[in-house]
């Protein structure tokens, strides 16, 4: 009996929507100070110029520095009633609006963290024919070599991973022990460790294959194409050899993880609709 799947229900909430509700709640409250000084603006005393009653735009700005916890000190409440609503109205509400305020950064700062991290794992099963590829004119895909090769794939690793960066390229490229690092791994092969190459000799793309041979899994990690020989098909095209060569040495099913909208488009193209979704779910008061 094949196991139940089921998934949990989530409420759809338009971040935009939500950010103009807590604006729209924040400008009620400041109106309401606003019109509780201004009715009561004869309690009320501009120290720039005692002798005038507050206008409206006194009232408005005594409220914003108020509420904000600005408070400047140059208009104050001078009768006992008008420091008794400022304590028990005004200072509850000033304390509301910065739960506001902070409730609403933390929500966008939630937001983005759950996007950040949202990763969707792809999987294939195997059994199926791979759908053909065609690779770009000029290039060829290959298991990674050895000696300058080796130096050159660290370089390419610092130009696909962070957006072309020269320096993060070179560091990488003049200290290669954490590629070494990674071949003595466990199911590292390097038959799998395929590299697109360039009609000029560069690494253009690269894909890692973790291969499992007892569980007849694998996982493709990392992928990437350097951004100057993106838009070429180099991606798909090494995820659907790798896919090919798994194939042929008995795999039953591939996988592959990805973040950004752009690798998943990628990877759906590649590996079909079938994924799971993992995200963090944060709680905020």
């Amino acid at each position: 009996m094949a196991p139940t799947r089921f998934r949990f229900a989530r409420v759809q909430t338009d971040p935009l929507k939500a950010i103009l509700q807590r604006v729209g709640l924040a400008t009620a409250l400041l109106m309401l100070v606003t019109l509780i000084t201004y009715i009561g603006r004869d309690a009320y005393i501009d120290n720039e110029d005692p002798s005038q009653p507050l206008t409206f735009i006194d009232s408005l700005y005594y409220a914003t520095v108020t509420i904000t916890t600005t408070g400047y000190g140059d208009i104050v409440p001078v009768t006992q009633g008008s420091r008794l609503i400022t304590t028990i109205v005004v200072t509850p509400i000033r304390i509301l609006f910065i739960i506001l305020l902070v409730g609403t950064t933390l929500q966008v700062l939630a937001e983005q963290s759950r996007f950040q991290f949202r990763l969707r794992k792809w999987q294939r099963d195997l059994s199926g024919p791979i759908p053909d590829a065609p690779l770009a004119p000029g290039y060829t895909i290959r298991p990674l070599g050895d000696g300058l090769e080796l130096l050159e794939r660290c370089y390419a690793s610092g130009l696909g991973f962070h957006e072309g960066d020269i320096r993060v390229a070179v560091d990488n490229r003049d200290d290669p022990t954490w590629y070494r690092n990674i071949q003595t791994a466990p199911l590292y092969r390097r038959d799998l460790d395929l590299v697109a190459v360039a009609p000029d000799g560069a690494i253009a793309a690269f894909c890692t294959i973790w291969f499992d041979d007892v569980t007849r899994s694998a996982y493709f990690e990392p992928v990437a194409t350097v951004p100057a020989h993106q838009r070429r098909g180099l991606g798909k095209a090494l995820l659907t050899e790798g896919l090919r060569r798994l194939q042929r040495r008995g795999a039953l099913v591939a996988g592959v993880g990805g973040y950004s909208p752009h690798a998943n488009a990628l990877y759906r193209s590649v590996m079909g609709d079938d994924h799971t979704l993992y995200e963090p779910w944060v709680k905020v008061w």
